[in-house]
């Protein structure tokens, strides 16, 4: 096997790869939630999104945000019952 590398092909590397690493650039904006992090699968999707792979390393984030968002639900959850339950201990 024999690689030919051009130095044309290397001239603006760094550019091409910050571009293909960037998440935008594939995607688009609609993946982003407005605090800037990534949509759950099925909030991308309902704005227009397209399917993203679960075992791509963009599937899988987007996965993990969804359990992070869903535990911080929980935990507003447990902590509004835990006030109401020290609230009734103190009257």
């Amino acid at each position: 096997m024999e690689f030919n590398i051009y130095s044309s092909d290397i001239k603006d590397l760094n550019e091409e790869l910050d571009r293909k690493f960037d998440v935008r650039d594939e995607y688009g904006l609609l993946i982003f939630r407005g605090d800037g992090r990534l949509e759950p699968q099925d909030a991308y999707l309902k704005k227009g999104g397209y399917y993203v792979t679960p075992t791509s390393y963009v599937g899988i984030m987007m996965d993990l945000q969804e359990q992070l968002l869903r535990l911080n639900e929980q935990v507003r959850t447990l902590e509004f019952y835990v006030s109401e339950l020290q609230g009734k201990t103190d009257a």
